[in-house]
């Protein structure tokens, strides 16, 4: 495996610990984990998950 490699502290702020990345089964997976976590990625707040388009367009946007 090559590219970046994360890591994040312990516990006791002594050593370092590999973050071992993961495949999210689906979409919603990532879109609640980033929904959950907007402010600190971001610096945003989380109003919603999804808005309605309206009748005109008949759809739905993230």
């Amino acid at each position: 495996m090559s590219g970046l490699r994360l890591f994040r502290t312990d516990a006791t702020n002594s050593g370092m610990t590999e973050v071992v990345p993961c495949l999210a089964e689906i979409e919603a997976d990532v879109q609640g984990l980033v929904e959950a976590h907007m402010e600190m990625l971001l610096g945003v707040r989380f109003l919603a998950g999804e808005y309605g388009t309206g009748s005109v367009h008949g759809g739905r946007i993230d």
